[in-house]
């Protein structure tokens, strides 16, 4: 990403990240519950989260906002539609 001007890159997800399979360097990446406040000492020009959301539980839909609207100004987000009925998510075509 550096050689496309991107200066700083930060991930966080959960502890099933297997760490040698990352895209970016490994001190870049924090273990986090996103079902909680992810809190860092800056803010980034961009938030991401892509297909992240329907797998929280839907109570703590307000914080993950909070979170994302925390690290950022800009937030780049989708997530899969869920029908609980049917019990899976589908990707948006």
């Amino acid at each position: 990403m550096k050689e496309r001007g991107v200066k700083e890159v930060r991930g966080f997800d959960g502890h099933w990240v297997d760490l040698d399979l990352l895209q970016i360097p490994a001190d870049s990446f924090r273990e986090s519950d996103l079902q909680h406040s992810v809190v860092t000492d800056r803010r980034f020009d961009l938030a991401i989260s892509l297909e992240v959301a329907e797998h929280l539980d839907v109570s703590c839909a307000d914080t993950f906002v909070e979170s994302l609207t925390g690290l950022a100004d800009f937030v780049l987000f989708s997530a899969a539609r869920c029908d609980p009925r049917a019990g899976r998510c589908e990707s948006p075509q």
